[in-house]
């Protein structure tokens, strides 16, 4: 009796180990499970960031062809209107000069 007692009690402290080995095993395998959690949580995180960014990168780039679009239209504008100025002193020029003309002593009726 006290030899199936020894064993008994010596099956009893080894499955008291593959136990303890098991739930150390388990606890890794839960810490391992929190961390690749972690990680996909974060990596949604970083995917939600660059979606914002990327939404924020087009908005200015629409923005900037707008602007590029509106200078654009005002160079045209300016440049018309630089056409018309340079137009309307051609024209001051002309009237002045055929105002000098009227003016001049030399187109005076020479039987005066």
């Amino acid at each position: 009796q006290l030899a199936a007692a020894e064993r008994t009690q010596a099956e009893l402290q080894e499955a008291r180990q593959e136990l303890r080995d098991a739930q150390s095993a388990a606890q890794q395998h839960q810490e391992q499970l929190l961390s690749a959690a972690n990680t996909a949580a974060g990596a949604e995180q970083a995917q939600a960031q660059l979606r914002d960014l990327q939404k924020q990168l087009q908005e200015a780039q629409e923005a900037a062809q707008q602007q590029q679009e509106q200078l654009l239209a005002a160079h045209g504008a300016a440049a018309a209107a630089g056409s018309r100025a340079d137009g309307a002193q051609k024209e001051v020029q002309r009237l002045s000069a055929e105002l000098a003309a009227a003016h001049s002593p030399d187109d005076a009726d020479p039987a005066e």
